[in-house]
Parts: C-alpha cells; sequence; structure tokens
C-alpha cells in the first residue's frame, strides 16, 4: 500500500467506514517512506533507542537484519527474542505488531544467525522474514564481510473482516467478501543483504550495509525497498556514538536520504550493567523521530526497551515501544 500525499490525504481516508480505517492504518504504516512492504524499521530494542544507527554499532543476533559483517565478531551463542507494539492508538483502534526470534553463534572463522521475524496489523495483514546470515573476518579480523539470505512473505485474510468490505466506490457492503483479500493472498521471494566492517581503530568501527540488495517482489505490486548505509560508531566518553547515513529507494528510481544518530551511555554497578540510549532520526516524506530506550545486563542475560515518538506526520500519541531479551550461553 502506497501513500503519496500529505496530511489532508490522510484525512480524507480516515473518514469512512470501518474498511477505510484498516487501510488508513496501512497507509501510516507506510509513512514517510511511502512504502508497507518490509519497511525498514528497527529489529530490537537496543538497535530502536538508537534510532535504528546501528550499521557499525550492530553486535549480536540482531546484527542478521542491519549489517551481517558484525557477526564475525560473535564469540559464544546467544538466543535473542522481541516483541513491539508499533504506531499504538491508530484511530481505529488497529493493532500493528512486531516480534522477532534469532540464535547465532561462532562458526567456521566467523559467525552465523538465523532468524524468523513478522509484522502483523490486526490479524489482517502479515509480513514474515526467514532469515540466515554469515560474517566472516579478514585482515586479523580488522575488516568483516558478510551475507544474509532471506525469505520473505505476505499475507492477507479476509475472513474476519468479511463484514468490513467495500465495493469500487467505497460502499460497506455487510457480509460480503472483499475480493482483494479473499484466499488469503500473499507471496513470497528471496531477498539478500550484504555489509561490511572495518575497525580503523580499537574506538572507531565502519560500516556499509546494502538491504534488499535484489529489491524482490513479495507480492505488493512494487518492489521490496532497497536502502544502502553508511554508519560510524565511535567509543566516546562512558559509552558509543552511532551515527547513519541512509538512501531508501521508495517509488521507482526516487530515494530518500535519511540521518540517524544514537548515544548509548554504560555503566556498571554491583556487578551489573547499565544502559542509557537516545537518539533521533530524520529524511525524506518529513519524516523526523526521536527515540530513548533502557538496558539491564546481568551475568548471562540482558533485557533492553525502547520507545519511538514520531515528531512528525503521525501525532506523538502513535509512539511505538519494543522490548528485547538476549541470553548469552557462555562467557566470553
Amino acid at each position: 500500500v502506497r501513500h503519496r500525499g500529505g496530511p489532508q490525504a490522510r484525512e480524507r481516508v480516515r473518514g469512512g467506514g470501518p474498511m477505510k480505517r484498516l487501510l488508513a492504518a496501512l497507509l501510516l504504516l507506510s509513512v514517510p517512506r511511502a512504502q508497507a512492504a518490509f519497511d525498514a524499521l528497527p529489529t530490537g530494542a537496543r538497535a530502536a533507542g538508537l534510532a535504528g544507527a546501528y550499521t557499525a554499532a550492530a553486535s549480536g543476533a540482531d546484527a542478521v537484519f542491519f549489517n551481517p559483517a558484525a557477526l564475525k565478531d560473535l564469540d559464544r551463542p546467544e538466543l535473542a527474542a522481541q516483541y513491539g507494539r508499533l504506531a499504538a492508538g491508530l484511530d481505529d483502534g488497529s493493532d500493528i505488531s512486531q516480534a522477532m526470534l534469532a540464535f547465532a553463534r561462532p562458526l567456521a572463522g566467523g559467525g552465523a544467525a538465523f532468524s524468523y521475524s513478522s509484522l502483523s496489523l490486526s490479524g489482517l495483514y502479515e509480513e514474515r522474514a526467514l532469515s540466515a546470515g554469515y560474517g566472516r573476518g579478514f585482515l586479523d579480523g580488522r575488516l568483516g564481510a558478510g551475507l544474509t539470505l532471506k525469505l520473505l512473505s505476505t499475507g492477507f485474510d479476509a475472513g474476519p473482516h468479511a463484514e468490513n468490505s467495500v465495493d469500487d466506490a467505497g460502499n460497506v457492503q455487510p457480509g460480503a467478501a472483499d475480493p482483494a483479500l479473499a484466499g488469503g493472498a500473499g507471496a513470497s521471494a528471496a531477498a539478500l543483504d550484504f555489509g561490511l566492517l572495518y575497525r580503523a581503530s580499537p574506538r572507531l568501527r565502519l560500516g556499509f550495509a546494502a538491504l534488499n540488495l535484489n529489491r524482490p517482489d513479495a507480492g505488493q505490486g512494487s518492489p521490496v525497498t532497497r536502502t544502502t548505509a553508511l554508519g560510524l560508531a565511535a567509543e566516546l566518553g562512558p559509552g558509543v556514538l552511532s551515527l547513519d547515513l541512509l538512501r531508501q529507494e521508495v517509488l521507482g528510481a526516487t530515494a530518500d536520504l535519511v540521518g540517524a544518530a544514537g548515544y548509548e551511555a554504560r555503566r556498571a554497578y554491583a556487578g551489573q550493567l547499565f544502559f542509557l540510549r537516545g537518539g533521533v532520526r530524520a529524511g525524506g516524506r518529513g519524516q523526523r523521530q526521536l527515540n530513548a530506550g533502557l538496558g539491564w545486563r546481568r551475568g548471562l542475560l540482558q533485557f533492553d526497551y525502547a520507545m519511538t515518538l514520531p515528531v512528525s506526520m503521525l501525532r506523538p500519541a502513535n509512539y511505538s515501544q519494543q522490548v528485547s531479551a538476549v541470553y548469552r550461553f557462555a562467557a566470553p
């Protein structure tokens, strides 16, 4: 589902029947990058707390979603899980949720990760991705390169929403099935991610990632957004500063430039490690957001939380929240 209009266009969409309101939720989900299918949403609360500025800062199992080259630094197996509620408070009460489960371990001179992730809208629409990534180090570990192979699929469920169907004129048809959603319509496609990571010094890392490099069509009538990103992560003070510059191809040959910056402060206390994160993100089509997050780690277990607050396009009440848990199976 694409959205080409401004705020006035969105107000026109909101003013219809139940199905129109569900479509409005899909449109809002696509703002501001104008494409809902497999949009570049941060996966994992640590990445979300840094506003998605994660190309050079990625570490652990969730690196498979941002820069598979970072998997080269895995020093032990780990299991990661995440759940998120996105764009809360939509006018029609639609529930947009995001979930992830990933396992990663050192493997053959580098590291590998396997993951399942999904995004669902009120049981009406769902995106799913199965991913397998591998990263390996070169030049005594200073340079890393990695690949992620993904199987993307989409699906619709017309059953619970048959009473909300509308005809071409926008009139509600009680009890009639909507042909656009009939038969669980959906599609699947393979996608490829590529990443590089270079450690310029013990305190500075540079990253590059190309996500959805082949621009697959996952059944939305247009290719999935291809994103290329340059990132920098620098140890600064009691934490790390992360910067990203992203180019996201959206409508045909049109591309948006997006900048993201985040900072993670760390403090050890009584055998525990505490994290405080914040970030900003801004770019094309009026994208503006603020991010904040917290983390706690003790021994092999870590929990993270993040909140995303839109500054424009969506109302502040449409905030998103994510929570993640990571378990590491051994000492480094």
